[in-house]
């Protein structure tokens, strides 16, 4: 029960963080520097989120951190050549 509830609070903390991520995407985007500024924060937030997640539940190696870092540039890709349509 002890594992669930923490996983429960930091998945809830990474929910809260794209939310008001999305929100602020939506409100202040109105040039280039803060097109990328808020296209390279979330994929790097995930990024260093879930490597610390890992890290702490000991199951942090290479194949997990090449997945996440792919999954961290594919996210920039998105919001980035959307943010320019």
């Amino acid at each position: 029960m002890r594992s669930q509830k923490k996983h429960l609070i930091e998945y809830s903390f990474i929910a809260i963080y794209i939310v008001g991520f999305i929100y602020a995407y939506s409100k202040f985007t109105g040039n280039y520097e803060s097109k990328l500024i808020f296209s390279v924060s979330l994929p790097l937030f995930y990024l260093l989120w879930s490597i610390m997640h890992h890290h702490f539940e000991g199951r942090l190696n290479k194949a997990i951190f090449t997945e996440y870092l792919s999954i961290s540039i594919f996210i920039f890709i998105i919001l980035f050549t959307a943010s320019n349509i």
